[in-house]
Parts: structure tokens; C-alpha cells; sequence
């Protein structure tokens, strides 16, 4: 072997990626992977050969049978996007940092989500009685609407969407709106509003479409942190009001906010929830959406470091 060879072989070596399969509420079935070449039970029998030579990982945690059958955005999807969080948080840790990640660091991260849980749960009551009355409102065949600012509407968009496939609901039943620019989100190409009502996603489309043949059998639920536009926010509650009581709120603030008292009665009551100011922690609000769950209404904490 020429020396030429040797350091092309060794160039080869050190530029080797390391792989990770995280497989959770997942069937590995032989059905093509949309745009791909492989089936995902074909990937993930390669991925298992590399493991040996430690050229790749795979985890794969028992979380239990779902729910529903059928659903992966419950017990597989919260534990898929733990793992996935806490390797790409401890990761950019280590390169913001350069430093080798430690032990004491991936349970910093995953003690958020403990946290989150207790929280979470702390307001059984109050997520109870949401649940209840979203609930009744479909077994009456009325709507249930979710208002979300920025985020939160994004997150409220995708979980109306979820119910289709999951549950077998209509699209109309459960059905969520983003206030906020969603320019860059969304396709560019063309306006989804022109390929039908299904696709009117907007705060705008929901004043325009859905205000105006809103009941008293519908469920209105609004989602916004107190950084948000309250007299937007309230604004739109007086609106809805006219139409129906079934009113709700998920609102989110850091420590030390508080909703101004001149706005109390505006509002509707709503489940609030407290998480530590970014100059607080060393995770920036690392469980935003976990450990404020009930809050903000998300599936996992979407964090970022400092």
C-alpha cells in the first residue's frame, strides 16, 4: 500500500459517520419510505449490522402498546422526541462548549422532562374538564376550534390535522388556526387556501369562515403566552363570545409574569403555566413544551441552548 493509499484509507476512517435509528411505535414493515429506495424494515436491518461494529445505534424503548391503535404521536411519538431532543441538545452542548458529553449533562436534559411530567399532571383536573367539554361539543356534532399565536398556532394546526388520520374525524371537526407570519412555513408555490377550506389555516380565514356560523355547541380554545398581543388576543374573545361560552385558554409566562388585572375579566379563565426566565436556567426554557405540556399545548420540549 503506497503512502498516498494509507492516507486516503485514513482520511476515510476518521470521516466515518456514526448513525443513530431511533425506532419507537414503529412496525417494520417491508412498505417503501416515500422518496427513498429502502424499506424502513430493510434500514433498520442494516443499521442493526453496523451496531456491531459500533458504526451505528439503535434505540429502541419499550414504551408499551398506544392508546389507539394506529397513533404514534402518544407514548412512541413523546418518547421519540425525548431521545431525539436529548442527543441533539447534549450534542450542541458539546460543540458549543467542546467538551464530551457527560453523563451529569444528559440527565440535566432528561430531568427536564420528569419535571415536565409532574407538571403536567398537576392539572388533571383543569385538562379534565377542557377535555370534557371539547368532548361534548363533538358528541353534540359541533366543532372544536383551537386559536393559536405564532408557535402555539403551528402546534394547534398539526394536532387538528393529526385527528383525520388517528380518529377518523372529519376535517372540520377539530380544527386549528395560526395567528401570526407563516410565510416561510407553508408552500410557496401556491395558495393552499385555493385547493380548498381545508386548507384555510390563517387567524384571518377563521373570522372570515368560522366566526360567522360559530354555536353555542362549539369549543373555542385559545393558546397564547403572555408575550403575545393580549388586546389581539382579547380582541378576538369578545368576538367569539357573541357566538358561544364555550371558551377556553392555554396561556404561558415565565416566572415572575403575571396577567395584568385589567385584563382578568376579558379573558377567559384559562390553565396557566410558569417556566424559568432564560436568564434562569441553562436551557433555554429546555422543557417550553414538555414540562409546560398543559400549557402551550406541545408534544415535547422544543429548546434550544444558550
Amino acid at each position: 500500500m503506497t503512502e498516498l493509499e494509507e492516507l486516503s484509507k485514513a482520511e476515510r476512517v476518521r470521516s466515518i459517520r456514526i448513525l443513530a435509528l431511533i425506532t419507537v411505535g414503529l412496525s417494520c414493515r417491508n412498505d417503501k419510505i416515500e422518496g427513498w429506495h429502502s424499506t424502513f424494515r430493510q434500514v433498520a436491518e442494516q443499521m442493526q449490522k453496523l451496531q456491531e461494529s459500533h458504526e451505528a445505534f439503535i434505540l429502541n424503548p419499550a414504551v408499551g402498546p398506544e392508546g389507539i391503535s394506529g397513533s404514534s404521536w402518544m407514548k412512541g411519538g413523546s418518547a421519540t422526541k425525548i431521545l431525539l431532543e436529548t442527543l441533539l441538545l447534549a450534542a450542541h452542548k458539546t460543540v458549543s462548549k467542546d467538551t464530551d458529553i457527560s453523563e451529569k449533562c444528559l440527565l440535566e436534559i432528561l430531568r427536564t422532562y420528569e419535571r415536565a411530567h409532574k407538571v403536567t399532571y398537576a392539572q388533571s383536573k383543569k385538562i379534565a374538564a377542557l377535555v370534557k367539554q371539547a368532548g361534548t361539543s363533538l358528541q353534540k356534532k359541533a366543532c372544536v376550534y383551537m386559536v393559536g399565536w405564532h408557535t402555539l398556532g403551528i402546534i394547534a394546526i398539526m394536532d387538528g390535522a393529526e385527528c383525520i388520520p388517528t380518529f377518523g374525524a372529519d376535517y372540520n371537526d377539530v380544527r386549528g388556526f395560526l395567528t401570526g407570519d407563516f410565510s416561510e412555513m407553508f408552500n410557496k408555490e401556491a395558495d393552499l387556501i385555493s385547493q380548498g377550506p381545508q386548507f384555510a389555516f390563517s387567524r384571518e380565514d377563521f373570522v372570515k369562515m368560522v366566526l360567522p356560523s360559530l354555536t353555542e355547541l362549539d369549543t373555542v380554545l385559545f393558546l397564547f403566552t403572555l408575550d403575545d398581543d393580549l388586546t389581539e388576543v382579547e380582541n378576538l374573545v369578545v368576538q367569539v363570545k357573541e357566538k358561544t361560552s364555550n371558551i377556553q385558554a392555554l396561556s404561558h409566562a415565565t416566572v415572575g409574569q403575571y396577567l395584568p388585572g385589567s385584563r382578568e375579566g376579558s379573558l377567559p379563565s384559562s390553565l396557566m403555566r410558569e417556566s424559568p426566565s432564560p436568564s434562569n436556567t441553562g436551557l433555554q426554557s429546555a422543557p417550553a413544551a414538555r414540562e409546560n405540556g398543559a400549557a402551550r399545548g406541545e408534544t415535547g420540549p422544543t429548546a434550544s441552548l444558550q
